[in-house]
C-alpha cells in the first residue's frame, strides 16, 4: 500500500523549498514535472509528490484523480497575490468534495519562499496527514 500526498505549486520554487527543508533531498521526476519523496514505513510506503504549473493546477489534479491514481491528501502552496492559483485551488476542492473523493485538503498561501522553513512545513504536512486519517475513520 502507497499513501500518498501531493504538494500543489506553480511555484516550483516554492515546491522545491518545501520537501528539501523538510525531507533534506527529494528525486526529479524523468520528465521535468514534479518532485517525489518516497519513505518506507509499517505497511508500505508513505510518498509525498510535488507538482503544479501556473494555470494547470486544475487540469492536472483531475487528470491524475480520473486515471486512477491514489492521491490520499493535496496541500496546495499559493504565493500570495497569486488569485488565479488561489481560485484554482477552491475550484479543485470543490469538485473533490461534489464528486466524493475521500481526499484531505490544505491550502497555505506564503508570502516569500522563507516562509517555507522546516517547522511550518512539518505541521502544515502532519495537519494534511491527520485529517486525511479522520476522515479514514468517519
Amino acid at each position: 500500500m502507497i499513501i500518498r500526498y501531493m504538494i500543489l505549486s506553480p511555484s516550483e520554487e516554492a515546491r522545491h523549498a518545501f520537501l528539501g527543508g523538510l525531507f533534506g533531498t527529494f528525486e526529479l521526476s524523468p520528465k521535468g514535472h514534479g518532485e517525489k519523496v518516497t519513505l518506507n514505513v509499517e505497511g508500505g510506503g508513505f510518498e509525498v509528490v510535488g507538482t503544479g504549473a501556473r494555470g494547470k493546477l486544475r487540469d492536472m489534479t483531475l487528470k491524475l484523480i480520473k486515471s486512477g491514481i491514489q492521491v490520499d491528501g493535496i496541500l496546495f502552496l499559493i504565493p500570495s497575490g497569486d488569485d488565479d492559483s488561489w481560485n484554482e485551488a477552491k475550484s479543485i476542492s470543490q469538485w473533490i468534495q461534489s464528486e466524493g473523493h475521500f481526499i484531505a485538503l490544505k491550502t497555505w498561501v506564503f508570502n516569500s519562499l522563507g516562509d517555507l522553513d522546516k517547522e511550518m512545513s512539518r505541521k502544515s504536512l502532519l495537519t494534511l496527514i491527520n485529517d486525511h486519517q479522520e476522515q479514514l475513520v468517519s
